[in-house]
């Protein structure tokens, strides 16, 4: 399941917001669970009609089972 929200803020400005959420579960495996969670986020502004700079980030969070540990990323 995913929702994303994209808003121009100004003439030559615009924020774009995504958030990602999957999970599924097996049986008669070690990993019988699994959930994953995405958050990113990404801001543009045109400069001129033919550069527009940007800066975007995201993170997310990864289980693969209860008895393993987190997994974090940045990006």
């Amino acid at each position: 399941m995913s929702a994303g929200l994209n808003r121009q803020i100004s003439p030559r400005s615009s924020l774009a917001v995504d958030i990602a959420y999957d999970q599924f579960w097996t049986e008669g495996s070690l990993a019988s669970d699994y959930r994953k969670v995405m958050v990113g986020a990404n801001y543009a502004r045109r400069l001129s009609a033919r550069t527009t700079v940007g800066i975007g980030a995201s993170a997310g969070q990864s289980r693969y089972d209860s008895q393993f540990p987190k997994t974090t990323t940045l990006g």
